[in-house]
């Protein structure tokens, strides 16, 4: 296991989360529920007046519905592993940002707080492979990282992440002009549905 570090007086914070595909078995068949696009965010920043950056990643629908894995979970279904992919973010859009700092991510995915903690996701072996290649990233930019579990929408930047996971606008007033203060963008892939 990891030891505990307090966080710095300088920490850098982000907030992600990220939304996965719902679905009901019928007949032993799953049937996916038709969404609105689905992804993963990320916002930086400790509070919301300080809100410096955002992005998000767009999920590949068949990458979703259709990928599994070796067990055959489907990956929209595997929240671990979709989570998992928010830490890598900031890495992606704000490299530049995190070198040599102690950075926080807020999740509300419990299992990617303990995957990191004890350097492992038990029976996600994808969520075990991005928790190592963050580790790796940290070590490459001489950054502290600390991941700790807050509850789904337990404060406005959580719920901004939220919101932008499931790639809708923010709701509010108030997201938004948090979001058009900030530096930030979409990033689409469809490298996800060849993973």
């Amino acid at each position: 296991a990891r030891p505990i570090t307090p966080p710095s007086l300088c920490e850098i914070v982000f907030h992600t989360d990220a939304a996965g595909v719902s679905y009901t078995n019928v007949n032993g068949a799953r049937v996916f529920h038709p969404s609105k696009e689905r992804g993963v965010a990320c916002v930086a920043g400790s509070t919301p007046s300080e809100v410096w950056g955002w992005c998000k990643l767009e999920w590949d629908r068949d990458f979703l519905c259709n990928q599994v894995d070796e067990k055959g979970a489907h990956f929209g279904s595997k929240s671990a592993t979709l989570e998992a992919v928010g830490l890598l973010l900031p890495f992606l859009a704000f490299p530049a940002a995190l070198v040599g700092g102690d950075i926080t991510f807020y999740v509300d995915n419990i299992a990617v707080h303990y995957g990191w903690m004890n350097g492992k996701v038990k029976y996600d072996k994808q969520a075990a492979v991005i928790l190592r290649c963050v580790h790796v990233l940290s070590g490459y930019l001489g950054c502290r990282i600390r991941v700790s579990h807050i509850h789904r929408n337990s404060s406005d930047l959580a719920t901004l992440a939220d919101e932008l996971s499931r790639l809708n606008n923010p709701r509010s007033s108030r997201g938004l002009e948090m979001l058009t203060r900030a530096e930030g963008g979409v990033m689409k892939s469809r490298a996800m549905s060849r993973w």
